[in-house]
Formats: C-alpha cells, structure tokens, sequence
C-alpha cells in the first residue's frame, strides 16, 4: 500500500502525470476514507477495520492516478481492452457451464459448490470471479461498451460480441444485475432519443442483440437440464437467493432481507459505525459464526453496509460522491455517444450495489477513472 502512494507522489512530481486539481467527486471520497479510517477507534476488530481501510485507499489511488493517466490517444485501446476482457470471461464462463452439465470436476470448471448444477439443476457461471454477482457486475461494462461500438459501428463484430457478453450476463442469473441493466438500459434508450437523435435508428439492433442472448441462454440451459432447468432459471430470478425475502431467514440462514434489517436496526444504536468490515460481529450473527467459522459476513447490499459500518456521515458521504460523478457525466453526456454510454454504465453499476457486498472492487474504480478521463478530454477538446 505504501509503495502504491509512494509512485503515485512520485508520477505526480515528475509530471508524469498532470497535476490536476482535486474534483469535487474526488474530495467526497477522501473525506468519505478519513471517516471510514476513524471508525478503527470503536471497532471491535481494529485489525481488520485497518486492513479493509487500506485495501479501500487502494481502490481510491488507483482511480486518482487512472483518470489522470488516460489520454485521447489512449481511449479506443482502452474500449477494445474491456470489451476483449468481457469476451474472454465470457468464454471462459461457457466452458464451466458446458463443463459443469458434461460432470467436469470443479478443479477444471473452476465453480464453486454454491453454483454448481446440483445446486439450481443447471451451472451459474461466475467466470474468474469469486460469485456470479461480482461476475455480472463486471459484464455492464465491456456489455455497455460493445452496446456504443454496435449503435455507433453497426459491424458485425460488435454485434458478435454484444450477444457473446449478453450471454454470459444472463447465465450468471444475477437478479441485481439483471434490474440494474433493465433500469440503466431504458435511462440509457432516453438519452439517445433525446441527445443523439441521428443514432436513433441503431437502438433496435442493440435490443435484437440482447434477445439473441437471452434466447440462447435460455435454449443452453433447455439443452443441458430440460425444461426442469428453465422453469428453475425463472423461479431463481423470481426468488434469487441474492434477493430471498426476510422471512425465509434467520440467524442461522442470514440473507439480504434479515442482513439488511439488522443493519439499519443498528445503525440507529451505532449512528457513527460499528466499524468498517465488522458487520458481521455483531451478536446477531453469532450462530453464523459458529457454523462458518472465519468467514466473514456482510449486508449483501452496499448502501445499508456503509450506514451501518460508517454511520449515517459516511452513507451521506458517499451518495454524495455518487451525485457529483454522476451529475458530471450526464450533464456531458449531450455532447458524446461514448460519455451517455459510460454513464450508463456507471449508473448500473450503482443500482446492482443494492444487491452488492463489495465496493472496493479494484476493476469498478479502474473503470470510473476511465470514465472521468474521456470525460475530461471531452471537456479540453471543446
């Protein structure tokens, strides 16, 4: 970590990297840090409190120094980069679902035990990431992406790789995912009606693309566990186990709807925090640690985490970063196809931490910085 900050002082003093003045956006999140860092003073695991706050600066940095770091130049390469990356997961996901139905073992499809076929009768596919979710998540941009390049291009690469993406996406059966890219999509749709009108007629070829995938998926899932597996695949969507209502928890069994009451029922008792990444040492979860051992808890959804492990500042905080990023990129967004689209991106990505554990993901905060550089290079050129 502090040979992270140690380049990052030396790139900036040896202009290497301009010197900037520190955005908005960017001061809400040193000060949403500083207050996340005080909450080691009252947590019960100052330990892991002081581990989490630094793997968070991390995060931080690393989207300092990156939107700072691209250039013009650099922007096509970067977009062909995500959308190969989301391409190449994608395939690798295909291969643990075929493999998962063919009775591959786990060390070669690489799932793990939650999402194998015994478990929903057909493989949620998770790629190389720790859970389907963090997977999906991942996907909204290289998908978005491949959604710019096929509205603005209309080749059929692009075309190729929107329903290879678009694939992938729906066999994760990410109920979070799945609404935020409903949501953002539509969000997305209006602001090309209203901003770039003469891309109008392209906006059909992006939802054929996206049926494509969906039917295939479906067709896959018909194929490789019958129509057993497809009346499963809807019913999970209905009732994910990301998403399981209240009352089919307990202490025993914590899913989002019980993570999330007792959060916000100790948020009222612990208005400054329990502590970042103590969430689950409360004495809620006490038989759940008995049972799981080590494994550490969390709200499963962003927002309700960071009010009760930072207190109600931190949560004010942090949507406030949200508003100011946003705020500047859909302001631009009249100007460039490509700063709509990553701002759709953006804004999916924020719905799904409603069903998300982890906001310190290094590759979203690699892609917000990607984000806000073409935006500032949009801003210079004009």
């Amino acid at each position: 970590m502090f040979a992270v900050l140690l380049i990052a002082y030396f790139l900036f003093n040896i202009k290497i990297l301009p010197k900037e003045k520190v955005a908005p956006y960017e001061w809400a999140l040193l000060v949403f840090w500083f207050i996340s860092l005080l909450t080691v003073f009252w947590s019960p695991n100052k330990f892991l409190t002081l581990a989490l706050n630094l793997v968070i600066l991390l995060s931080f940095v690393t989207f300092f120094i990156l939107r700072r770091a691209f250039s013009a130049g650099k922007s096509e390469t970067v977009i062909k980069i995500i959308v190969w990356l989301g391409v190449l997961t994608s395939l690798f996901a295909f291969w643990q679902f075929v493999g998962d139905l063919a009775g591959w073992s786990q060390q070669i499809t690489g799932l793990a035990n939650l999402y194998v076929k015994n478990v929903f009768s057909f493989p949620r596919v998770q790629s190389t990431f720790f859970e389907p979710s963090f997977f999906a998540n991942f996907l909204l941009v290289p998908l978005y992406l491949s959604t710019y390049l096929v509205i603005k291009n209309r080749k059929a690469w692009d075309f190729a790789t929107l329903v290879i993406i678009g694939t992938a996406f729906f066999l994760t059966l990410s109920r979070g995912g799945l609404i935020s890219l409903a949501v953002s999509l539509v969000f997305g749709m209006v602001l090309i009606l209203k901003w770039h009108k003469k891309y109008q007629k392209n906006i059909l070829n992006v939802f054929i693309s996206l049926i494509v995938a969906f039917l295939i998926s479906i067709f896959a899932i018909y194929l490789g566990a019958g129509a057993n597996g497809v009346e499963s695949y809807f019913g999970q969507a209905k009732n994910s186990t990301d998403v399981v209502s209240a009352e089919k928890s307990d202490e025993f069994n914590p899913t989002r709807g019980y993570t999330v009451r007792v959060a916000l029922k100790n948020s009222l008792t612990h208005p400054f925090g329990v502590g970042t990444g103590v969430f689950g040492t409360l004495p809620e979860f006490t038989s759940v640690r008995e049972v799981a051992g080590n494994q550490r808890q969390t709200v499963n959804s962003i927002y309700p985490e960071i009010l009760v492990e930072t207190g109600f500042l931190g949560l004010i905080v942090f949507l406030v970063f949200i508003y100011l990023f946003l705020k500047d990129l859909i302001i631009r967004s009249k100007k460039s196809l490509l700063i709509t689209f990553l701002a759709v991106a953006a804004i999916a990505i924020f719905i799904q931490f409603l069903s998300f554990s982890t906001y310190y993901l290094l590759y979203i905060w690699v892609f917000l910085a990607f984000a806000m550089s073409i935006l500032r290079l949009c801003v210079d050129q004009q």
